[in-house]
């Protein structure tokens, strides 16, 4: 499947109408009207044909092209809704159908798309998230970019020691039309095989918005070599919320401790996106990966020991290679997406 695809999500009557629609247009087809399914192929479909009740799930996602807000005959459609999702047309089917299906044939579909897109999410201030992020991007087994959303970060430069580098930060980057994902990487920042977009610390510019760190995400995703791209995701809130939708994967680092527990507990009865759980421990650390399973009630699929020194490296040097430990843990978790 790739994102050749056309999401359908909607109830009958419609829903019969609706899969003729996709059918005359060739396409292939994912249908769900499951909440958390939606979501996942929000972003990534070529197109979506959607019920305004199934719309309620994705009114917080960033906008997208060639969404068609549906309804059956003799209608009326749902037009607030479609307003914002910022949807192509509102319409009634199958009276409308062939406007759709015009709609459709008239825009090509986008090359298959290989490249995965992962988010880090900390449960808590210091929970380690964006350290695992700068660990899976180095250890990619292909060429990798590595995304910095939290405003006001100081920068993931300053902690992979490459603040010295020239390259484009977020101030010079403006992503219009099809950039190529490689030509994109060129025009970074570097560790490596990992391109980095980060903040400006010596400007003022406005921290990047959803729109603009969505559109970096689509354009490296379309890269046919299959290259990975990590987002280090803000605290939660509006945008982390908005910026879920649009990630293969998300990661939820919790330190095994009593509040950071607590506050994953609610990021997860908050998140309406598939969530793996990475247990950090820390020196004073004292829940174990199980108990921290059964209390966020998500399953934990790595657990990061303490690493010996490694804040005092982050500080004096930047984290240029990624200590062994670590290591471990972003091929653990690679293996288990490719897998």
């Amino acid at each position: 499947m790739n994102e050749t695809y056309i999401l359908i999500a909607a109830h009958e009557p419609a829903h019969a109408d609706v899969l003729h629609i996709a059918a005359a247009t060739g396409h292939e087809v994912v249908e769900t009207t499951d909440p958390l399914e939606i979501r996942r192929h929000y972003r990534r479909a070529f197109a979506v044909l959607i019920d305004a009740e199934c719309a309620e799930c994705v009114a917080d996602q960033p906008r997208r092209p060639r969404v068609f807000v549906v309804a059956p005959d003799p209608g009326p459609p749902d037009y607030q809704r479609a307003l914002a999702l910022h949807a192509e047309a509102a319409c009634t089917v199958p009276s409308m159908s062939y406007d759709i299906v015009e709609a459709l044939s008239a825009t090509p579909a986008r090359p298959s798309a290989t490249g995965e897109v992962i988010g880090v999410l900390g449960a808590c201030g210091g929970a380690g998230s964006s350290t695992l992020a700068c660990a899976l991007a180095l250890s990619s087994s292909s060429p990798s970019l590595l995304v910095d959303a939290v405003p006001f970060s100081g920068g993931l430069d300053l902690l992979l020691g490459a603040e010295e580098q020239e390259g484009k930060r977020w101030a010079d980057v403006h992503v219009e039309g099809h950039v190529p994902a490689a030509e994109l990487r060129a025009a970074l920042p570097h560790v490596a095989d990992t391109a980095i977009l980060t903040c400006d610390r010596g400007g003022v510019a406005p921290a990047p918005s959803v729109e603009d760190i969505v559109a970096i995400i689509e354009c490296h995703r379309s890269d046919s070599s299959g290259a990975l791209t990590v987002v280090d995701l803000p605290a939660w809130g509006d945008t982390a919320r908005q910026l879920v939708g649009a990630l293969d994967r998300v990661y939820l680092v919790v330190p095994a401790e009593v509040r950071a527990v607590a506050a994953g507990t609610a990021i997860s009865r908050a998140v309406r996106t598939e969530l793996g759980v990475v247990v950090r421990y820390r020196q004073w650390s004292g829940l174990s990966a199980h108990e921290v399973e059964n209390l966020v009630k998500l399953p934990v699929v790595a657990e990061i020991p303490h690493v010996r020194g490694l804040a005092k490296t982050v500080e004096t040097r930047g984290m240029r290679t990624v200590p062994r430990q670590l290591k471990a843990v972003a091929e653990r978790l690679e293996g288990a997406r490719r897998g």
